[in-house]
């Protein structure tokens, strides 16, 4: 039998398509939580940022499907630690001086000029 008949017959029978679907997302679902758990398991101090990058589709999935369970089981998230930008200035007594650059001399010269 060809997956195109049990497809038709699938979605003849009244209830049998929607049951069917309600199990490929529960074994889905199933599938991505035990994914977020054994990396959990084998790091258990990780934070939210690697899980996401090493369980990468398990996290966005359940993030739209199971935003719920995903929150509980995540570690806490950690505050971002705001760097403020130092400007630099350089005092106004240095303005008016000209820094004026002397290459080194070259293997040839022998001399240095003062």
């Amino acid at each position: 039998m060809s997956s195109g008949a049990v497809e038709q017959i699938i979605s003849s029978e009244k209830g049998l398509a929607s049951w069917r679907k309600q199990c490929r997302f529960e074994s889905r679902r199933r599938c991505h939580r035990v994914c977020i758990i054994r990396y959990r398991q084998k790091y258990p101090l990780t934070i939210r940022k690697e899980i996401k990058k090493n369980c990468y589709a398990s996290f966005m999935w359940l993030y739209k499907h199971d935003h719920q369970w995903l929150e509980c089981n995540l570690p806490p998230p950690t505050k971002v630690k705001k760097i403020t930008a130092v400007k630099l200035r350089m005092p106004k007594f240095y303005y008016g001086i000209n820094f004026k650059f002397n290459p080194l001399p070259s293997q040839h010269e022998s001399h240095i000029d003062p």
